[in-house]
């Protein structure tokens, strides 16, 4: 590791975190029934997602480092509590045809105190011929995950989602619109869906800098993030602004997604997706430079018995940035990347869940700069969920992260960062 947890961390903690641990695992342990009410949809909802957290990853990207977890040392302690996320979520309904989704944010960790994470308006036709046309515009994030089927773009089955997962959160929320047609075929249902958007030019920036990350951060429109401390990048590119803006547009280019999706009942899901923001490798403004970043994802979700499931997800792509060699072909940064993980959800009762996720996750720097040549890592995350009534959910999830640290010039080889986390959700 790259420092040693201090067995007296823990108990140095704030009595927040002290009392915020006792209490979920209360929660978590209680043997009293959930509030069996149906919980009713209003147009307007929001919680506030409170964190204990315990790590012991060196300096966190967050705040300029290079390791893979939300949480790292504090002030030399590897202990934390805070407000993670304080979430508003307004769906109106206009008419029979019109619809809006507002997903307004606070969060401590992207340089930005409020702002909106999802912000679009829906259209949708009548069925014609068996056919539901519809169509959004707005800012959204494109169908790639599997895992954030709670609402406002939330996890119902871990706190941290998978690699794959947690870059999008952070740099692939596009603003655009989307077409969809979806029609059932008996027990079968297919959506198909074609997007065009803009303000996504840095998409690759923290993939190719920092390389895979795992939290659960959703950047806001105004969110950004440091760069990793590195003085040979800064020197071989100098106008790179110190943070990152996830949600520029830089080169005045349309980018496009396109997604299929195909459910058997509730039983088999299965989805393709490809993105390509289309950018211009060679073009800046006010520090940020577009990436030309593009992808392919495949998802499938099967539900083995009525308590059992199984998700998994694989990524491959890749992002450039600056001039080509006319040596080998490649650009400044050419980075290509790639991850896959499979995870077991189990329903221990109507109220509670276990999940295990194992993943991998690779970056390869094809590039001429001549510094970080890409990483690679595994990692396991064990998770549990219990929802006590309408207004309160507690958590508790461990992660272990293997990797090594290739992105990373000062790093003495491979590296494990452990973080356990404790949540408390209020929702009102």
């Amino acid at each position: 590791m790259r420092r040693p947890a201090s067995p007296l961390a823990l108990p140095s903690a704030r009595p927040l975190a002290l009392a915020l641990a006792g209490a979920a695992l209360y929660l978590l342990t209680a043997t009293g029934p959930a509030d069996a009410a149906a919980l009713s949809r209003p147009d307007l909802t929001g919680w506030i997602d409170l964190r204990a957290a315990y790590s012991d990853a060196d300096r966190e990207w967050l705040d300029g480092g290079f390791s893979k977890t939300r949480y790292g040392s504090v002030d030399g302690e590897g202990t934390d509590a805070e407000l993670a996320e304080a979430t508003l979520l307004w769906t109106p309904t206009f008419s029979s045809s019109w619809s809006g989704h507002f997903h307004v944010q606070a969060g401590p960790d992207q340089g930005s105190a409020l702002g909106p994470v999802e912000t679009f308006i829906r259209y949708r036709t009548l069925p014609k011929a068996g056919w539901r046309l519809s169509a959004r515009a707005g800012r959204y994030y494109p169908l790639v995950s599997l895992e954030h089927d709670g609402p406002a773009w939330g996890l119902t089955r871990t706190l941290t989602p998978s690699a794959i997962n947690s870059w999008i959160g952070e740099e692939v929320a596009i603003t655009g619109v989307e077409a969809r047609a979806a029609k059932r075929f008996g027990a079968h249902h297919l959506d198909l869906r074609l997007g065009g958007f803009g303000y996504n030019d840095t998409a690759g920036t923290l993939l190719a800098y920092r390389g895979w990350a795992l939290h659960d951060i959703k950047t806001t429109a105004g969110g950004r993030f440091l760069i990793p401390d590195d003085d040979a990048r800064r020197a071989l590119i100098p106008l790179q602004a110190e943070r990152t803006k996830p949600f520029k547009e830089v080169d005045g280019r349309v980018g496009v997604t396109l997604t299929a999706k195909w459910q058997y009942t509730d039983r088999i899901t299965l989805l393709a997706t490809g993105y390509d923001n289309r950018g211009d490798p060679l073009e800046l403004k006010d520090g940020q430079y577009s990436w030309a970043t593009r992808f392919a994802n495949g998802g499938l979700k099967v539900r083995l018995t009525d308590e059992t499931e199984f998700l998994a997800q694989a990524m491959i792509g890749e992002t450039a940035m600056g001039p080509r060699s006319s040596a080998t072909g490649w650009r400044l940064y050419d980075v290509e990347y790639s991850s896959a993980y499979g995870l077991v959800n189990h329903q221990l009762s109507e109220n509670q869940n276990l999940a295990v996720r194992v993943e991998y996750f690779e970056t390869n720097e094809r590039g001429f700069t001549g510094l970080a040549p890409g990483e690679s890592g595994w990692s396991m995350a064990v998770a549990g969920r219990r929802t006590l009534s309408e207004a309160l959910e507690a958590g508790v999830e461990a992660l272990y992260v293997d990797h090594d640290g290739g992105n990373d010039l000062a790093s003495a080889g491979n590296v494990q960062d452990v973080q356990l986390q404790l949540h408390l959700r209020v929702s009102f």
